[in-house]
């Protein structure tokens, strides 16, 4: 890694640590970003990049499957 990735990665957790305690805080984002004096199209910003960044790694390391769903119905249900 070089210093721009490592600054990069750093920023990326401060975002996250930021999310979580907006969300954690019991405000809504609007009253959080106004007390931490953070614009709040910034902190929209931040939280669809880092979301983008962890549907890519699923997308990327995972396939998708899908299972069976059995339905029993009781007849009596039914009348």
């Amino acid at each position: 890694m070089n210093v721009n990735e490592v600054s990069k990665h750093v920023r990326k957790q401060e975002w996250i640590e930021r999310i979580q305690q907006c969300r954690s805080s019991g405000l809504s984002v609007r009253k959080w970003c106004e007390r931490n004096a953070i614009p709040t199209p910034t902190y929209y910003y931040w939280l669809k990049r880092i979301r983008n960044e962890i549907c890519d790694t699923i997308t990327q390391n995972e396939s998708v499957s899908f299972m069976p769903l059995i339905v029993e119905t009781n007849e009596l249900m039914l009348e």
